[in-house]
């Protein structure tokens, strides 16, 4: 349309990539004035132009998307989002990419809530052929963060209907684990399983658990198996990591896990993203955990995102390229890491590059090079502690067990003091791509490579950056951007 200019935006009036949904905004010389004898949505609605501020620019309300062939895809109006784990979601673009599948017919999405409160997300559909709740979040999973995938999937015959001709919200039956699983049921088999069941049943409120049904695919989450670990170190000491909830899903096969107390090669390691052909290898900020990136990896669909956990022991960079090798065994290779966790990843790098491999780039999510030793800077367990606690608050585990917070003291104080002690020396072959927090610093990587070193703005506090909900989409789609021709 002549003199007319279209964006689609997100909330800091950012322009969006292609698939990536926000606000459809309208500005141009054919733009109304305003709404007849309203001022208040007038000034609500149409706004300063943030690219041509001599103009103005209206406000639709419209969710969208580019499409590759430069098309507009509508996807439902913005207030139709609700708050997921933190999360504003928009429900019209999991239903648009729930009915883009073969053979469906219908779809409906809402955020239903659980005994505890609890939001989650729900689909109800129809279709041609019969659906399993895992085909559907697989398929979708593809296309969609984590945080985006329903809870649960309800398959009808007919989407109930008013007499009006539309969605009957209130006939819609309740998501019932039965109605979609074909999991055989089965009762726990000893104590360690029925101790299990206890805890599933309460973390994901619902009785009638299986031991054999997959925990991610009737209502589990990332949040929740960190709820489901933190039980765990409430009933006494344990050896489970949150990377040991991903790996063995299910009651049973976690039950087999705990009773035979044995450490795996991979135990330091939790993959916190669907499994895919290229990897990404992330090493944690100060607290040393994997869980660091939990957020972020509902964010990544193009890699497989792989979290280490600090390793506590002297040969923690041969434990490093082991892990990766085991998963990935020739590079080139692509690292990350947020704070401390970028300087890991350079001496990971330079032991990968020893062994005769390519490192292709390093992510450093406003991470400095450490240039001299910063020896003891004296911070006491309370003060580690109180980091601690801000940051489960950002993830919303403030609730967590006691005992499993003294382990995280205790991993981000050895870790501390390992950084403290650490120089960054040497030089690498690879692209290094730093991601600055709002108070951007001199980062020091320019002698450190023989590749490019680009500096990218990130936003958000350096401790919220992947943390705070306002801050993270803008600088998982800057990682995204580098993914993309990696």
């Amino acid at each position: 349309m002549a003199n007319t200019r279209i964006y689609i935006l997100d909330q800091h009036n950012n322009l969006l990539p292609v698939s990536i949904p926000g606000e459809i905004c309208i500005a141009g010389h054919s733009l109304a004035r305003g709404y007849l004898n309203n001022p208040e949505q007038t000034n609500t609605r149409f706004v300063k132009d943030p690219f041509q501020p001599e103009q103005r620019m209206y406000r639709t309300g419209d969710l969208a998307c580019w499409t590759s062939q430069g098309e507009i895809r509508f996807l439902g109006r913005i207030d139709q989002q609700v708050k997921i784990r933190g999360y504003r979601i928009e429900l019209g673009e999991i239903a648009t990419r729930l009915a883009a599948l073969p053979h469906i017919k219908e779809v409906v999405v809402l955020a239903q809530q659980d005994k505890n409160n609890s939001a989650y997300l729900c689909a109800w559909f129809t279709a041609h052929t019969t659906y399993a709740a895992a085909t559907l979040r697989t398929l979708l999973a593809k296309e969609l963060p984590e945080y985006m995938l329903p809870a649960f999937f309800v398959q009808l015959d007919n989407i109930p209907m008013t007499l009006n001709g539309k969605t009957d919200y209130k006939k819609l039956p309740s998501p019932d684990k039965a109605m979609h699983s074909t999991t055989p049921y089965e009762i726990p088999a000893n104590d360690t399983e029925t101790r299990l069941l206890n805890i599933w049943q309460q973390v994901l409120s619902q009785e009638r658990i299986g031991v054999l049904d997959n925990f991610f695919e009737i209502g589990g989450h990332s949040m929740k198996a960190i709820a489901v670990m933190s039980h765990l170190h409430q009933q006494g000491p344990s050896a489970i990591t949150l990377a040991d909830i991903f790996r063995y899903p299910t009651i049973r096969t976690l039950a087999h896990q705990i009773d035979a107390a044995a450490e795996t090669a991979l135990s330091f390691i939790t993959t916190l993203t669907p499994v895919r052909d290229r990897h990404l290898f992330a090493f944690p900020p100060a607290m040393g955990q994997a869980l660091a990136y939990n957020a972020l990896a509902q964010h990544i669909t193009t890699h497989t995102l792989h979290s280490f956990n600090y390793i506590d022991r002297e040969d923690r960079i041969t434990q490093y390229v082991k892990q990766i090798k085991a998963i990935q065994p020739r590079g080139p290779y692509l690292l990350m890491g947020y704070s401390a966790g970028g300087n890991l990843a350079f001496e990971v790098a330079k032991a990968l590059q020893e062994e005769g491999e390519i490192i292709s780039d390093i992510i450093m999510i406003d991470a400095i090079r450490r240039v001299n030793k910063m020896g003891s800077t004296g911070t006491g367990r309370a003060a580690v502690k109180e980091e601690i606690l801000t940051a489960l608050a950002q993830h919303q585990l403030s609730n967590a067990a006691p005992g499993y917070i003294e382990k995280l003291v205790d991993d981000s104080y050895a870790y501390t003091a390992y950084v403290d002690e650490l120089v960054n020396e040497g030089c690498i072959h690879a692209n290094i791509y730093v991601i600055a927090a709002a108070e951007i610093q001199e980062y020091q990587w320019e002698d450190a490579t023989t590749g490019i070193v680009s500096i990218i703005a990130g936003i958000g506090p350096h401790i919220e950056m992947l943390g705070n909900p306002a801050y993270l989409p803008h600088n998982a789609q800057l990682i995204n951007t580098i993914l993309s021709t990696r």
